[in-house]
């Protein structure tokens, strides 16, 4: 992975120390909306370092945060920005406001969750266990490869096509790029033999898990969600929403929680995601996993990843005709 430059770093131009500028456009809405420039923030943040006022700066962080959530309403109300533009540019504000003066604390759910709806195209498919097992009968052996490491390990896209090979185990840790936060990962017995079956198919010694023969390297993101939309096509799924890589990872989530009953100190465990800040430490959730109660609800998680793979979906009378009247319009659409 590329290592990216320090945004601080000073560096040289013509022989002269120059130290870049950071983009504050969000902070400076932020500073014109409370009627102070950045500067007069940052000194009176200064002023109660140097005094060490340690009660002062709890009722700094505590006032910007509020006053946070007073910008996201001013948006909204006086500027007339959108519900979700108001969201995006209050939580920059805030992320720059963290960089350059100090963190600051914002209330949970103070600030409303971005709408999704279908006029903004944002809403998910929700996949359920059939369609899983529709669409993993109809796929060759890569498709099934990919589709299995999706539902079973619920990793992102970008993590899942710069993988290799030589890691997968029956047990394995994975760094994540997003979070940066380790994956304790498992692959069941049927993944393991899909993975072998799926580079047997493709004829590949390459170190990649998902090879792009064509180039010799790995494949792309959007290789992912295109595979994932064609099979629901070929499994004749209507989407309910929006189709992309990361409704597999909504779905492990949902059932592991609610199918399994794992918690979520366990679910940030198993897939390397971070928690939040504002509750507990990610080292202070792993260490609140118990392993043996782990254990006894993977048994639960790998039986029903076994069962999507075994289970065929009955055809019905009406599901019958449809999937005749399906092939008709194909075969009509190829005709020259």
């Amino acid at each position: 992975m590329e290592t990216k430059e320090p945004q601080n770093e000073t560096k040289k131009i013509n022989g002269v120390e120059v130290k870049p500028q950071r983009n504050i456009k969000h902070l400076n809405l932020f500073c014109e909306f409370i009627g102070k420039p950045v500067s007069e923030i940052k000194a009176e943040w200064d002023t109660i370092v140097s005094q060490n006022l340690m009660l002062k700066a709890e009722d700094f962080k505590n006032q910007c945060g509020a006053k946070i959530v007073d910008f996201f309403h001013w948006l909204k109300d006086e500027r007339k920005y959108s519900h979700n533009t108001a969201h995006t540019y209050s939580w920059r504000a805030k992320s720059e406001f963290d960089k350059e003066i100090t963190e600051i604390w914002v209330k949970e759910g103070a600030i409303p969750r971005a709408i999704t709806t279908e006029e903004n195209g944002k809403v998910e498919h929700d996949f359920d266990n059939m369609e899983l097992s529709k669409m993993y009968q109809v796929a060759n052996p890569l498709e099934k490869m990919m589709l299995g490491c999706g539902f079973e390990w619920g990793q992102r896209t970008n993590q899942l096509a710069s993988m290799k090979r030589s890691i997968v185990k029956k047990s394995f840790v994975l760094l994540t790029e997003k979070e940066t936060v380790t994956a304790h990962l498992r692959s069941t017995d049927a993944l393991l033999t899909n993975i072998e079956l799926a580079h047997k198919f493709l004829g590949s010694n390459t170190e990649w898990l998902f090879p792009n023969c064509s180039n010799g390297k790995h494949l792309s993101d959007q290789h992912f969600n295109d595979v994932l939309r064609d099979l629901m096509k070929r499994a004749m799924i209507e989407p309910r929403g929006w189709v992309r890589w990361t409704c597999l990872r909504k779905w492990l989530q949902t059932v592991m929680e609610t199918s399994c009953g794992f918690t979520q100190a366990e679910i940030d465990y198993y897939i390397g995601k971070s928690a939040d800040k504002s509750k507990e430490t990610y080292k202070q959730r792993k260490g609140r996993v118990a392993v043996e109660n782990f254990e006894q609800k993977y048994q639960k998680l790998e039986a029903i990843f076994n069962e999507i793979r075994t289970v065929k979906p009955a055809m019905t009378e009406d599901k019958y005709y449809k999937a005749i009247q399906w092939i008709i319009n194909q075969l009509r659409k190829k005709k020259p």
